[in-house]
């Protein structure tokens, strides 16, 4: 954040991934756009406040910690009722990482072009091979 300052956009993408210290983008006050796809390793009470991003417009949080996921809408809600673009998906419990953390077909889930019954059995099928392998 010392080296970006003026920075205006972040999108931070996991694989998934954890992050650590989510609570100093508060530091950027010029941040408009704020994206996160996959990310874990945070609560919603770490991530800043709505009146500590005053030029926030875009606020898009893809499959992240559900305790999070439910934080944050509840601190935003009446920025997003003022003009906020916000959206909130895929809030995952910690029992939904644990199975998925390295299933390759854990991105499936959501995605526009796959069924979510096709994305659930593809899903299922590779568990039930590693036990079956495990065996």
């Amino acid at each position: 954040m010392q080296y970006y300052p003026e920075l205006s956009e972040l999108r931070l993408w996991g694989k998934p991934g954890n992050v650590s210290h989510i609570d100093s983008i508060q530091h950027l006050a010029n941040l408009q756009t704020f994206t996160t796809y996959d990310l874990f390793g945070f609560n919603g009470e770490q991530s800043p406040d709505p009146d500590q991003l005053p030029k926030l417009a875009t606020l898009w949080l893809t499959s992240l910690p559900a305790n999070a996921a439910k934080s944050i809408k509840t601190r935003y809600k009446k920025f997003a009722a003022a003009g906020l673009n916000m959206e909130i998906t895929k809030a995952r419990k910690p029992e939904w990482l644990a199975e998925n953390l390295n299933n390759p077909f854990r991105d499936w889930d959501g995605r526009d072009h796959i069924k979510a019954a096709h994305a659930k059995k593809a899903a299922q099928l590779y568990k039930q091979c590693l036990k079956e392998i495990r065996q």
